[in-house]
This record gives structure tokens, C-alpha cells and sequence, in this order.
């Protein structure tokens, strides 16, 4: 068994521009998503707004573009790769996010399962996680290690109320996964995505003339998460690599330079956190990609995380969370009906226009309501 595993973890919010239906730009988007120069393990491809919303309503479409994404990564992979090969160990989907996890194909992978966790408006999954768990064994041992992947697009927008809504999204996806996939302890746990944490007060100058360990006090200093972090109100048990890029939101995407939109507070939207580990472990990358013309698709920049961690013996140090009341029955009954309400007025208003959009709603919710 090995004494430790080679990660790499991206995240990135497509901005519901994703060229699924354009190969050569898809497999111009992978190749610049996965590094050719070093060869991991595993390989965490996490995505936030896919498609637009209202396809986002529909699981087949959205597990249609993913399945066509992760057949491009890996066969990026495996052509980049001269003695290695790599297989998909397992996709999700929630909504338009979604989940790819790619492993080397001499690891034994065993026991994949996944869930996906709906908190947007009326239980939707406008915003929420998709996750996978799975257990990695070498061919012939017996020790094992089990990893649980969560990919969350959780609450936009500035301001307290905002701020309150993305706390209870963290809880009600850790609590859910938890629920569905089992307790975390002795577990390699990633969290990542487009988790809207905002910075208040933040000028982008300063930022951009201070030193790269200037620029991680700056970012202390201002970014939302870290402080909720401080005062313990979420991520407990969680850690960070260290924060000295820009921020990953606004950016304008008429251009290929680093200009963000003045509309919106430049933020670091987009991160990825990781368990504490009580044995050593090496961050060897955290950091967002360079602009190019195929990431211009987006106001967002995408987010990397290489990291090495260590074979987990015994966990002392479990995850400590505000457990919040699980989904009653009757809140996934109201999300799958604003889900179906959503996704075909959408579909209406993409092919008619906003009048008989109104009146089909009116019409489809009477429909399921006195179904």
C-alpha cells in the first residue's frame, strides 16, 4: 500500500458557456484544466453552471455533458501518459454541477457511490453539491483508504443575508453527504467549488502591489470565508493551502487580461479545502490558472489543487460541524417540483418568449399541484 496519494483537484464555473457541443474547444479546455507536466493518482474535475439553468433541471442532459467531459479527460490523460493508464471511477451530477473523479488504473477502486444535495431557492438544485465516496486499494493489500469528494455551488451575492444563506449551504450539504455516504472520520475529505464567499472593502491596487506574502494578509484580511473560519463558524476541521492569487471573480470576458468587472466586489469565489491531517502532507500547488482565450468562456478563473497526503492510519480528529436538521421527505418532494417548474420555463421561454411562458407556469403548477 502506498504510504501516500498524488491529488490533483480543479474547479471551475463555466459561466453556462461550457462548448459541450464543440469537441476541439472542449479538448482545448481539458488540456488547459489538467496539468501534462506531472502524473497524479487520482484526478477531481469539479464544475459549477454547465449548461444554463433551466437544463440544469433536467439530470439526463446534464449527466450527458459530464459523461462527454470526462471521456475527453481521459483520454487526454492516456494520451499524454506513456506508461500509465487512467479510467473514470465515477460521475455526479447536481443540477448544472458536476463531478468527475479519474483514477490510475492500477489502483483498485472499490465501493464508488455518490448523492446530490438540492438547497436553493424553494429546495432546488440551483445551488447545492454533488458527491462521490470511494474506497483506493492496491491490487493484493489489504489496507485501504476511502475518499469523499464534494463538489458545492452554493448561495451568490454580497451582503449578511447572503453571507447566513452560504453558511447553511455548507451545513445542509455536509450534513446530507453525511447522511447518504456516511460519517467522515477516517476519511480523505475535499471540498471544493464556486463556494461565493465574498471580500469586503478589498482595493484591488493594493493587492496588486503587495508581494505574494503580502497579498495572503491582504486576503485575511478581507476574505469573507476566512474570517467565519476564525470565529469557527464553518469548515471547522478543515484546512487551506495558502492564499496568494488574485481573486477569482469578476473578470471581464471580453478580454484576455486580468480586468475585473467594477459591477461586483473582486472575490475569491472559487477555492478548495481538505480535511486536517494529523501526518504530514504537502500542498505542492493552490492557485488559479493563467487567463487564456478558452477561460475567457467565463467571469470566473478556475481554481488547482496538487497535493500529496498521507495513507490515514487512525483519525483523531473528526470534522465538527452545526448539524442541521436533515431533508424531510415533504423538502425533496418541493424541490423536485421547483426543479420541474424551472426547467420547462425555461424550455418555454427559450422557444416561445416571457407571455405564454407566464401562463404555462400558472398551468404546470396547477397541474402537479392537483396531480
Amino acid at each position: 500500500m502506498p504510504l501516500s496519494f498524488d491529488i490533483f483537484l480543479s474547479t471551475f464555473n463555466c459561466a453556462k458557456n461550457l462548448p459541450f457541443k464543440d469537441e476541439e474547444r472542449l479538448e482545448d479546455l481539458i488540456s488547459t484544466l489538467i496539468p501534462c507536466d506531472t502524473k497524479h493518482q487520482v484526478y477531481v474535475l469539479g464544475f459549477q453552471e454547465l449548461v444554463p439553468i433551466w437544463q440544469g433541471s433536467f439530470p439526463q442532459l446534464v449527466e450527458q455533458v459530464l459523461s462527454t467531459v470526462s471521456r475527453i479527460a481521459v483520454g487526454y490523460l492516456n494520451e499524454s501518459s506513456a506508461h500509465t493508464t487512467y479510467t473514470s471511477v465515477y460521475e455526479k451530477t447536481c443540477g448544472a454541477i458536476g463531478l468527475i473523479i479519474i483514477a490510475n488504473s492500477t489502483l483498485d477502486i472499490k465501493n464508488a457511490l455518490g448523492c446530490s444535495i438540492g438547497c436553493g431557492m424553494f429546495y432546488s438544485s440551483l445551488k447545492g453539491g454533488a458527491a462521490a465516496k470511494f474506497t483506493v486499494r492496491d491490487a493484493g493489500e489489504e489496507i485501504s483508504d476511502t475518499f469523499v469528494i464534494i463538489c458545492a455551488h452554493m448561495a451568490a451575492n454580497e451582503g449578511p443575508f447572503y453571507t447566513e444563506r452560504r453558511v447553511s449551504d455548507f451545513e445542509t450539504i455536509c450534513t446530507s453527504v453525511r447522511e447518504e455516504l456516511g460519517p467522515f472520520k477516517a476519511n480523505h475529505v475535499f471540498f471544493l467549488g464556486d463556494l461565493n464567499f465574498r471580500a469586503s472593502q478589498l482595493l484591488m491596487n493594493d493587492l496588486e502591489s503587495a508581494s505574494l506574502s503580502e497579498r495572503h494578509q491582504v486576503f485575511s484580511r478581507h476574505d469573507e470565508l476566512s474570517r467565519l473560519r476564525r470565529e469557527g463558524r464553518i469548515f471547522q476541521g478543515f484546512e487551506e493551502g495558502n492564499v496568494s492569487f488574485l481573486p477569482t471573480y469578476k473578470l471581464k470576458r471580453t478580454t484576455r487580461d486580468r480586468i475585473y468587472d467594477s459591477r461586483r466586489s473582486p472575490s475569491w469565489c472559487d477555492r478548495i479545502l481538505f480535511k486536517k491531517y494529523e501526518n504530514t502532507f504537502q500542498v505542492e500547488i493552490y492557485d488559479t490558472y493563467a487567463r487564456s482565450e478558452i477561460l475567457q468562456l467565463s467571469d470566473h478563473l478556475p481554481v488547482k489543487l496538487s497535493i500529496n497526503v498521507p495513507h490515514i492510519h487512525e483519525d483523531n480528529a473528526p470534522i465538527e460541524i452545526f448539524i442541521t436538521p436533515p431533508f424531510r421527505k415533504w423538502t425533496k418532494i418541493i424541490g423536485k417540483l421547483s426543479d420541474v417548474v424551472i426547467g420547462y420555463s425555461g424550455w418555454i421561454y427559450a422557444i416561445t418568449g416571457p407571455y405564454p411562458l407566464l401562463l404555462s407556469v400558472i398551468i404546470l403548477i396547477l397541474f402537479l399541484w392537483l396531480k
